[in-house]
């Protein structure tokens, strides 16, 4: 381990403590979390944003037309390089989980919606909302995940940055 993550260990275990003795006046709920890079984050809405009303097509990882998994594939290749795997499923098993209401701008939200498992998933933007390529005749569009249709079938938040 290296001096600067031993110091920082160290002093994150400190805070811990005097945190968890209320000596600092701060609760546990306030202490910072690993969060996803910011800018590669604010560039994954960016570049997902720009995308809205792109068709979708079955099987489409392009903007001439994207399914969910290639909308979510394309975005995360483009704004930051990162290469995901190209099924929901198999992004959703890629990920990191991360638990319902700790979700991040750029965090995955999964969907079943065909009562086979995973099936779906979105771009998470902020505020309850995330972005992604619907259904056959439909275009990428920004959603209310706290929609009755989209919480009926909420499976779960995954992390990639």
């Amino acid at each position: 381990m290296s001096a600067a993550a031993m110091i920082h260990t160290s002093l994150r275990l400190w805070l811990v403590g005097f945190c968890s003795m209320g000596l600092l006046g701060l609760s546990c709920a306030t202490m910072p979390q690993r969060l996803p890079d910011a800018e590669h984050a604010r560039q994954v809405v960016a570049t997902a944003k720009t995308l809205e009303g792109k068709p979708y097509r079955y099987g489409g990882a392009t903007p001439e037309g994207f399914d969910c998994s290639g909308f979510v594939q394309y975005v995360f290749r483009t704004a930051v390089n990162k290469r995901l795997p190209r099924t929901s499923r198999a992004q959703f098993a890629y990920a990191r989980p991360i638990r319902r209401g700790e979700e991040q701008p750029s965090d995955l939200l999964f969907f079943n919606v065909n009562g086979r498992g995973i099936s779906h998933v979105g771009i998470y933007l902020g505020k309850g909302l995330f972005i992604h390529s619907p259904k056959n005749g439909g275009k990428v569009k920004i959603s209310n995940a706290n929609d009755k249709y989209w919480r009926r079938r909420f499976q779960g938040v995954r992390r990639v940055l």
